[in-house]
């Protein structure tokens, strides 16, 4: 499958300086860690996908029961071993197109920036409703855009090998999630520094 792994594990080391480098981003991804935080409980057994280096996991975990931290890029889940310590944590290399786990296995999967650098993103969201429980929640935060027009800085990034396979608007994102099977509780539109963030919670 052409999933551009070989982009993400060689720039799995600098991958947060493009995310979180600046006060713009860390500001965006502070929203983005709040907004998960306030979904999730103690009692929740939690799967995150696409974590990449960890830069939410550390958030996530402080607000549930228990995680496992995963991504398909070993140096990207290599990065968030060192960078997450809280206890209750593991991590596991894992293709979100292809899960290892058992059906309704968890409360809720977090899928953050991600389903837009799938090819078949329609894959994961079969796999996350698979192994998620009745009534389960589904949070995925997504780079979106506001048009469907083509933006010179994504041009210049997939010059680079960043691959983009779906161009979502807000709505469009809204629509494919539901079309997915997805039943939509709460979205908003967070202003990133250079992509707007669709903020999305679904239940199953």
């Amino acid at each position: 499958m052409d999933d551009n792994k070989h982009f993400w594990q060689k720039t799995a080391k600098i991958y947060n300086l493009f995310t979180r480098g600046s006060r713009a981003g860390n500001e965006t991804y502070a929203e983005i860690e709040a907004g998960i935080q306030q979904q999730l409980t103690k009692k929740m057994q939690v799967l995150e996908l696409a974590a990449g280096p960890g830069m939410l996991s550390s958030k996530i975990a402080e607000s549930c029961g228990s995680l496992i931290v995963t991504d398909f890029s070993e140096e990207m889940l290599a990065l968030a071993e060192k960078r997450v310590t809280q206890p209750d944590v593991t991590f596991a290399a894992a293709d979100a197109t292809n899960l290892q786990y058992d059906d309704k296995a968890f409360d809720a999967v977090v899928i953050a920036n991600a389903l837009h650098i799938m090819p078949q993103p329609e894959r994961a969201a079969a796999e996350i409703k698979r192994v998620l429980r009745d009534g389960g929640l589904l949070i995925a935060p997504t780079f979106t855009r506001k048009s469907m027009k083509p933006k010179f800085t994504e041009r210049l990034m997939e010059s680079a090998g960043f691959r983009t396979y779906s161009r979502w608007t807000h709505d469009a994102f809204l629509q494919w999630l539901a079309a997915q099977g997805f039943t939509i509780t709460y979205s908003r539109v967070i202003a990133g520094p250079t992509f707007p963030v669709s903020f999305a919670v679904c239940r199953k």
